[in-house]
């Protein structure tokens, strides 16, 4: 029992240092000043990364930062052959200036953006909000669920959105009626899905192939760029802590019953790059979260094997 205290305290001494080194190193990576380069640290980070994280807390640290590095500009190199943002922009206000001449966007206000303390962005990208990169910003519509059946459409519910992610393994189906509602809440591949109300408010997620005929719940936000392109710097806007994020569980929670309207979607601001470096930005994320989860399935297997060992002695021990 001795030399069971000692290990154990010897344990929690190598985590505690362990845990330490690791908020230091986060810490440093989204405090550093410089944009459009990659961090030495995030090397720092992969090159040791199995000794910085045992837990799979740690490995959800990690994830938090390498967000917050990608939609601040600084997971990847900066290239100043993408282009400027600013043009992006104007093609974005023209084609949506274009639905809404033919009927197939809403003609929506979006409010003044707040510019008293800009983020620190690369030269090439620019300040908007969500609202003028999008062509529609709406929510499924109240009292469908007596329309619930066996078969028909898909109908996406706020369980159905995990953060990052949607569930559609279990869907259920609706027979709408033939209203003009009907039109405005069907959902299409490229939308983000956003909860609004309920216990995951704030969750994002991705429409991300085809459903066919689908709509979304009164508990769901549907959030659709003017252009696909967009969708995946869309979705890992909202899902970065050094995003839209902060932002998002700030204005869910401010007050009263957690929840999201509209406007307060319409009006986040949002930081964008050129085409071509959000798709880079977006393929660095993908390699870097596969990356995590990898190591989160090691540390799983690895404290499994932890357990089946202890036994395995303790038996010996006894027998």
């Amino acid at each position: 029992m001795a030399l069971c205290d000692r290990l154990e305290a010897a344990q929690a001494e190598r985590e505690t240092r362990r845990n330490r080194v690791v908020v230091a190193a986060l810490w440093g990576l989204n405090e550093r000043e410089e944009v459009g380069q990659s961090p030495e640290g995030m090397g720092f980070h992969l090159e040791h990364l199995s000794r910085l994280t045992a837990l799979s807390d740690q490995v959800e640290r990690l994830r938090q930062t390498i967000l917050t590095l990608a939609v601040r500009g600084r997971l990847t190199k900066h290239n100043s052959d993408d282009g400027l943002a600013s043009q992006l922009l104007d093609h974005l206000r023209a084609e949506k200036a274009a639905l809404v001449k033919q009927g197939l966007a809403p003609r929506v206000k979006v409010g003044t953006l707040c510019t008293d303390d800009p983020p620190l962005l690369p030269d090439n990208w620019i300040q908007t909000s969500v609202g003028e990169v999008c062509s529609l910003i709406t929510s499924g519509s109240r009292g469908w669920a007596e329309h619930y059946s066996a078969t028909g459409a898909k109908f996406i519910r706020a369980q159905n959105i995990r953060f990052g992610r949607l569930r559609l393994d279990d869907l259920a189906c609706v027979n709408p009626p033939q209203v003009a509602e009907k039109t405005r809440t069907r959902a299409r591949k490229g939308d983000v899905l956003l909860v609004i109300t309920g216990a995951g408010v704030t969750n994002p997620g991705l429409l991300d192939r085809e459903l066919g005929e689908a709509y979304v719940s009164q508990h769901v936000a549907l959030v659709r760029p003017t252009v696909t392109d967009l969708s995946r710097w869309l979705l890992l806007w909202l899902m970065a802590p050094g995003g839209a994020r902060t932002e998002l569980v700030e204005r869910a929670y401010g007050a009263g019953k957690p929840g999201l309207n509209l406007d307060n979607i319409r009006s986040l601001p949002l930081a964008l790059p050129p085409t071509t470096e959000q798709r880079r930005i977006v393929a660095k994320v993908d390699e870097l979260m596969a990356l995590c989860d990898a190591l989160k399935a090691r540390i799983a297997d690895a404290q499994t094997t932890q357990i089946h060992l202890a036994d395995a002695i303790v038996e010996q021990a006894v027998a």
